[in-house]
């Protein structure tokens, strides 16, 4: 009898270790091999313990107490729903975290309302290396491409570099989205494709290829980060993403023709004809390639003032939520005359002014100005 009593008495104390102790600090338990029997007779709830002879039998009696309510069924569906509450709880407050590389062109002011974090790409002015956005402004490209005669050459972003941002999230086990410029144009996506293969996460990292450039790339990210902000999934933000893609509608219109001849982009007798006959063409981003659409005549100001209103009527039919007036350093007149027009219309909640990144100024060049917005 003295014995059944003393094991009974076990068997309370065991229930309470495993209903106050073990399931609540079960994730910093896991650390440990198991429980310690020393470490259980310290503590003052199990005083009682301290009284027994510590030979072999006491033991049995203790650990084999424990045994039997871990073999329980209460015991363990405690345990295990306990373990899948705190689980889902973890998720529910780890947002999804999105990436961009630099050419998405958002402005600061962007990137820190949706916590978006950015990939630089690399500007190679001569021998020297910069990276887009962070060590380069696009007025310094401008004025080293005006005095070499030359485009800057531009480069995806390196794998180390890939890696170090992206590390930190999968560690975290983090759902990550990764938006690039369209493969086409770069092979920054492939870059973020094998830093998710060495890292072996491709469970929690996906990479979209944005097919566009500029803020037509920054219209997914921030559709994105918001949805991101809502405690949406990765699955259901990249399912909406890949459903808006083939509808958003980035489109320029060029100043100069100089930096797209310097570039390889049109030949030195077309660049000449259209500075001597102010050709300005309106570029068009479709299916992540770029393509000349129509070409103005005429001064700059009044070529982005018929560039606008030509797009009225997709303009009128365009989703609500944001219109981006994207531009490499257009006079503001241009730039206000731009929004004011947008104003009008009525159709925009918000208008969103942003400056060309430094990969897209190298290759068209200052005065460069597009309107991009997404379809409905």
């Amino acid at each position: 009898p003295r014995v059944r009593r003393q094991r009974q008495m076990c068997i309370r104390d065991s229930q309470w270790i495993f209903a106050k102790r073990i399931i609540p600090g079960m994730e910093k338990r896991l650390q440990r091999q198991s429980l310690r029997l020393r470490s259980l007779l310290g503590r003052p709830h199990l005083s009682r313990f301290r009284s027994w002879d510590l030979n072999p039998a006491n033991f049995r009696v203790v650990f084999g107490s424990l045994q039997v309510f871990w073999n329980s069924k209460l015991a363990r569906c405690a345990f295990f729903e306990y373990n899948e509450r705190k689980r889902k709880e973890k998720k529910e407050y780890i947002m999804v975290k999105i990436i961009a590389d630099s050419t998405c062109d958002l402005s600061e002011e962007l990137i820190k309302k949706y916590d978006i974090s950015i990939l630089p790409l690399h500007i190679l002015l001569g021998e020297e290396e910069y990276e887009d956005g962070k060590t380069i402004t696009p007025e310094e490209i401008f004025a080293w491409s005006d005095a070499h005669k030359t485009t800057p050459k531009t480069s995806a972003p390196g794998l180390e570099q890939a890696l170090a941002l992206i590390r930190p999230f999968v560690e975290e086990e983090r759902e990550v989205i990764c938006f690039s410029i369209s493969d086409s144009m770069s092979t920054s996506g492939n870059v973020m494709r094998l830093a998710v293969e060495e890292l072996h996460a491709d469970g929690l990292v996906t990479v979209i290829d944005s097919e566009n450039l500029s803020t037509g790339i920054g219209l997914l990210v921030i559709e994105a980060a918001q949805m991101a902000q809502e405690g949406k999934a990765a699955v259901e933000i990249t399912e909406r993403i890949y459903d808006l893609r083939p509808r958003v509608r980035a489109s320029f219109v060029v100043d100069t023709l100089t930096y797209l001849h310097r570039g390889g982009r049109c030949s030195g007798v077309a660049a000449l004809a259209g500075s001597v006959l102010k050709l300005h063409p309106k570029i068009v981003v479709k299916d992540g390639v770029m393509g000349v659409a129509k070409k103005y005549r005429g001064k700059l100001a009044s070529v982005v003032r018929a560039y606008v209103t030509d797009m009225e009527d997709e303009l009128r039919l365009a989703r609500p939520e944001r219109v981006f007036i994207t531009h490499s350093g257009c006079d503001r007149t241009i730039v206000e005359e731009t929004r004011s027009y947008l104003e009008e219309l009525g159709v925009f909640e918000e208008i969103l002014e942003t400056r060309a990144g430094g990969v897209v100024s190298s290759h068209c060049g200052p005065g460069t100005l597009g309107v991009l917005f997404i379809a409905r």
